[in-house]
This record gives structure tokens, sequence and C-alpha cells, in this order.
């Protein structure tokens, strides 16, 4: 007899985010695929490890509950390729989340319902060979063709290469543009059939040097270990960081998997990060991004008349008339709404975020949180009062405003708003496309579409995006700009602005973008800032203030003879949420913070605990 200690495949409460103990009549080796008994179900979980009952007995003993046994082994050890459980565990270790759920996000469905009974796995002896990743820099059209290069190169040795995207719309236009190559591409992601995924998942697991596989993050617990190469497409998009539990950066595991396997990892990004910067990583540009013409032009919107649309770009969409593309970071028609009489913000009743209205043929309020829709009637939460009125530029004001100045030429919208799904973005991106003359006006929806690119461009409004207290907020803009740039096929694109003399435009024209995120760097450092120091953030959220206080209270005594720096703050507009962040030495945290994570993980049920947090807000 065993005892065995599992992690849950399964999300479960926070207080059994740790092992889990059974006993089993044979051993059963790290990695191994079971189901085991859970209150009144039947769960599958991995695991983690395995020893004799005679070593337990006294412990056994002792417990204040029986164990229950280990229901079914499902899939044996080879399974799972030994570096993911690694991986898994270093992950958990660092972001604070069970060890299981981690590993269930890099197998397909299929997969762990009926794992095949055996596998060829590679185990590499644990030297590194590529410690670091490669950093390529350059447009998006710039790295596909890097990329076609190397799979050439890779066939030519019989080397197997595998691509990670972060969005479908990536994937499917990679697996389209390599498409002409001599290696057949293997594509696998969430959103194939089962029957498709059965398939793509065969032929994963029984492909032979060389191969080509094109796929989301799911795919990496399909890896042998006898990959050469793997790129990480677009390696600092939001979407490799989880929004829901486990919450991790997805982008890590994969290049953290190239590394144990020996594989030469390739990251692609647009521009370099100041985490890349810091730590002194190798950066290779694909091109020296020096063109006949600045890449932007800068329209002091302060000297115009029209706060939305500038004589310039008035003057661009009514003389020259190929395909244009327009950028707004908001959607809806006024972005916020404020009372005149008493200055208050009009905000959603249910989660206190600020309503947006929205105008396709009949004006609403709408939360873009809830989604929550509100007439356009409603008073003044807080005097009553009737006298409201609306701010900000969102993609249905721009539209509406290049109308009423006499456009005539053909109008879409691209945001989640107006094309929700799949088939309403391809119906938009079609007929664009077939457009000569037609305008595209998008958020960051637009960005992320590969096939949306055009003659003219130009940046209607992003100036709200200072005003957030975020400190990674001017990367997040940078990287706008030359995304946006990159789409367009004219030497230069209009940006619209009211803070001309902000330094990150100038470092845009000129083309240093590399000197601004130097200057961005150093300034975090000075400030103990994120990447001089990691940030953990614990949100509480309780409507009762005296409760409310009393256990921020509590949690902020306990952690603070533990880290760095503790800072306490209400969420924004909203007092019933409260945020304590704290901040420590990355290196800390890893390897001496044990104490810290026990009193964290203690409070784990009452609190929500983020290990790096996207925003801070």
């Amino acid at each position: 007899m065993h005892i065995v200690s599992v992690s849950p495949l399964v999300p479960l409460p926070r207080k059994y985010a740790g092992a889990l103990s059974y006993f089993a009549k044979d051993a059963a080796p790290a990695g191994t695929l079971v189901s085991v008994p859970f209150q009144k179900r039947i769960i599958p979980a991995l695991v983690l490890s395995s020893e004799p009952l005679a070593e337990k007995k006294l412990a056994i003993r002792k417990g204040a509950f029986a164990l229950k046994r280990v229901h079914k082994t499902f899939a044996s050890n080879n399974t799972l390729h030994p570096s993911l459980v690694s991986i898994a565990r270093d992950l958990a270790n660092y972001y604070q989340e069970p060890v299981g759920q981690i590993v269930k996000l890099f197998f397909p469905t299929p997969f762990l319902i009926t794992p095949p009974a055996t596998r060829e796995l590679e185990i590499p002896p644990q030297v590194l060979q590529h410690p670091y990743p490669t950093i390529i820099l350059g447009s998006f059209p710039e790295r596909i063709e890097y990329y076609s290069t190397t799979i050439r190169e890779a066939y030519a040795k019989k080397q197997s290469i595998v691509i990670f995207a972060p969005t479908l719309a990536v994937l499917e236009y990679i697996a389209a543009s390599l498409a002409h190559l001599p290696l057949n591409p293997t594509v696998l992601h969430g959103s194939l059939t089962p029957k498709q995924m059965r398939l793509a998942c065969e032929r994963i697991i029984t492909k032979k040097s060389p191969s080509l596989v094109i796929a989301s993050p799911l795919a990496l617990g399909l890896l042998s270990g006898i990959e050469h190469i793997i790129i990480v497409e677009d390696a600092d998009s939001p979407h490799y960081i989880r929004k829901e539990r486990p919450r991790i950066s997805t982008a890590r595991a994969l290049s953290l998997f190239a590394q144990h396997i020996r594989a030469r990892c390739i990251e692609g990004k647009t521009l370099p990060s100041v985490r890349d910067l810091k730590d002194e990583r190798p950066l290779h540009y694909l091109s020296s991004r020096i063109k006949p013409h600045a890449p932007g032009s800068i329209i002091d919107m302060r000297q115009q008349k029209n706060p939305i649309i500038s004589n310039e770009l008035l003057t661009l969409l009514t003389t020259q008339t190929e395909r244009t593309l327009l950028f707004t970071t908001r959607k809806g028609f006024y972005t916020f709404i404020i009372c005149s009489d008493c200055s208050t913000l009009l905000t959603c009743p249910g989660c206190q975020v600020p309503l947006v209205m929205h105008d396709s043929g009949k004006r609403i309020y709408h939360c873009h949180r809830c989604d929550r829709q509100l007439p356009p009637e409603i008073p003044c939460s807080n005097c009553k009062g009737w006298n409201l009125r609306g701010y900000g530029i969102g993609t249905q004001r721009v539209a509406e405003e290049l109308k009423t100045l006499g456009v005539q030429r053909p109008l879409w919208i691209y945001d989640d708003s107006v094309a929700p799904n799949k088939t309403s973005r391809e119906k938009i991106i079609a007929q664009f496309l077939a457009s000569s003359d037609g305008i595209l006006i998008g958020t960051d929806a637009l960005l992320e579409e590969p096939r949306l690119v055009a003659k003219h461009g130009a940046v209607a409004n992003l100036d709200n995006l200072f005003s957030i207290p975020d400190f990674r907020i001017n990367e997040r803009v940078l990287a706008i700009l030359l995304k946006f740039s990159s789409k367009i096929s004219e030497s230069f694109i209009w940006v619209q602005t009211r803070f001309p003399q902000h330094q990150l435009f100038g470092h845009f024209v000129r083309q240093d973008i590399k000197g601004f995120l130097q200057t961005e760097c150093a300034d975090r450092i000075r400030a103990s800032l994120p990447p001089a120091v990691l940030f953990i953030k614990a949100t509480l959220h309780d409507i009762q203030k005296d409760r409310r206080t009393a256990k921020i209270k509590e949690l902020e005594s306990l952690i603070s003879e533990h880290a760095e720096y503790v800072s306490s703050y209400s969420a924004f507009n909203d007092t019933s949420r409260h945020h304590l962040l704290i901040s420590i030495n990355e290196k800390n945290w890893v390897d001496n913070a044990e104490d810290l994570k026990g009193i964290l993980a203690t409070h784990a049920d009452g609190w929500d605990i983020v290990v790096d947090p996207e925003n801070i807000l």
C-alpha cells in the first residue's frame, strides 16, 4: 500500500489548493493521472508524490480523518513529460496556484479523457543548452518572413518546430501564411471540433522529425521533448496572461519548457519589454526600421476647432481615398457621462463602473463590465438631476462625426460591441478589404486582426490612456503606436493628441524606441517598481465596513514584517473592495518567502491573491 499526494485537475475552493492525500494499492509515480473521490464526486487529479504506507503509519494514526482510496489510475506516468510537471511546480510556487490546474491548461480535454496508452518521450540531460530565449524584434510581417526562413532551415536539418500564438486570429493567419512551405503544419487550438481535436492530438503525439506544429498554448502538454525550435509569437501579448484561475503567464511556461528540453526558443515581439532591458537580454532586430520619412506625424489637438477630427485628418480622408484605418481606444459614443449640476460621474448601479453611451439607432447606457443596459432617461444618482453631458471619444462618435463633416466614404466600426462574434467580425473584414475606399474605425480588436491593413491610418484618440494610474501605461501606448503603424503601408501615420509634448511621441517620431524604454526602465528601478521588484496584490471584497476594516488590519499586520513594503488602498470606484499591494524582491519570493506564502495561503478563501498582477487598480 502507498500514500499518494495529488493535485486536482479541476477548480476547487481555495482552501483545497494544496495537495490532497489518498492511499493506493500500487505506487503511482509523480505525473500519473488518477481519479479520486472528493466529497460526493469523482474528480481527475495529478499525482505529485507517492510513499510506502509503512513510512506514514504514525502520521496516519494521529490524523483526524481517514484517508480515502484512489478511485482509478487512468494514465501512466509517461503521459506527461517530466519537464512539464517540474515547470508546473515552479509556476505553482511563483504564482501560488494549484499544480494540477496549471498542468490542465496545457492539455486538450479529449487527451485527458482518453490518454494514449504509451508515448515516446525524450528526456534530455538536466543541462540547459539554450538558457535564454532569442528575442526577435520587428513588425508582424517581418516576423512571419523570419519564421518562414527558420522553418525552411529546420526542414533542411530534419528538425521539428512549434509555433505558439496568443489568439486564434493570429494562429490562423500564421498557418495560412506558411501553408506553402514543405512541412505540412498540424494546427491545434480550442475552437476545433472534438473530432478535429482528436486527429490533431494524434498527429502531434505520433509525429517524427521534421514536423511543424502551429498551436495555442493548449498544445504544450502534447510535446514529446524531441522539438528543436519553439517560437512564442507576440510573447508580450496580454492574451498569454490568464484573467481567471489559475492566473499565470502561459508564455512563461512555453519558454521554460523550451529550456528544459534544450530546444532553441524564439520570442517574437514588436518592441522589447522593460524587463528585457533590465535583464540585458540580447535583442535581434529584423530591420533597421529607418524609413525615408518619419513613422508618425503628431497633430496638436489643442489648436483644432473640432475636438474629434483635425483639419489635417479631414483633408487626408477627403483627398486620399484609399482604404484607411482609424484607431481609438474606446468603444461606444460617449465613453463617460457627467452630471453638469453636481459633477457626479454616471456609474453602473451594479458594479460602479462608468457607464458608456452607445448609439445604434437608439441611445442606451451600457456597462462594459457586467453587460447591464440602462435607458437614456435615467437621472443623476446623486442629485437626481437630468443635466447629464457626455464626454470622451468612442468608435461610434468618430463615425458619427465623419458623417457630419460630409465624408462620403463607406464606414465600418470594428470593436467587440458591434462585432461580438467571429461571424460578425468576418463579415466586416471581408467588406472592408473588398472596398477600395473604405474607412474602418476600431479599438484594440483592430490591432489583433492581422488581415486588417490599409494604405492610410490615423490614431483618432488615445489621450485617455495617459490618465490611467498604471506604471506600465507608457509601454502600452508605445506598443499600440508601433503595432498600428505596421498595418499602414504609407511611410507615416497621423496621431491626434492634446499632449504633443509628451516625450513618448518625440521618441516615436525619431524611432528611438529603445532609448525611450531604457529611460522608462531606469525610472522604474529608481521608484522601486516592477521589474525592479515583484508586486503581489491581495483584494478583499466585503460590503460590511467594520468587518472589512478588521480583515484588512489583520492581514496587513501579518504580512508587514515579511515584505519590503505594503500599501493599502480602496479599489477604484468601489469602496467595498480593498487592495493590499505587497512589494518584494523577486528572488526572495521564489526562494525565501515560505512564511509569507503560508500567510497568504491561509487567507486565500477571503482574499483574492494575484502574483505579478497585470494592473494594480
